[in-house]
């Protein structure tokens, strides 16, 4: 594996990103059997890729601002769910983070997982709504 520098979190070009999006994935998955946490090992996916697209590109420095702008913002507009499946999408988020923070690749510059953790509880009624504001919704 490639070692944990900044820069290799921070992809340039889509091949870079792929690259650091399937490895982030692979050590998530891992990770994830070794915690005893059933979760599928793609659940990062759409996060990774919002964080990279729509944010600032770096895929393991975290902030409240990114989650509210991708869960608040980004989400709503680019992706599809059922209502069913909302609390499930933000669980997700948590595990990620805890994850990035248990293997020590969450950036020193994020905010703590508990912080990070903690604001995805304080917006999640606000995501929910936000999904189901049909003005949100964007092609693509």
């Amino acid at each position: 594996m490639v070692e944990n520098t900044a820069s290799r979190w921070e992809p340039e070009d889509d091949d870079e990103y792929e690259s650091a999006s399937a490895e982030l994935k692979e050590r998530f998955a891992i990770w994830a059997a070794n915690a005893g946490v059933a979760i599928d090992h793609d659940v990062p996916e759409g996060l990774l890729h919002y964080k990279w697209a729509y944010v600032d590109g770096h895929l393991t420095r975290w902030t409240r601002l990114d989650l509210s702008e991708i869960y608040l913002e980004v989400y709503p507009a680019k992706a599809m769910a059922d209502p069913d499946e909302l609390d499930e999408v933000l669980a997700e988020a948590r595990a990620f983070l805890i994850f990035l923070s248990a293997t020590g690749l969450l950036e020193e510059e994020s905010e703590s997982a508990e912080v990070l953790i903690d604001h995805l509880d304080q917006i999640a009624g606000r995501f929910r709504a936000n999904m189901a504001d049909q003005s949100r919704y964007s092609f693509g």
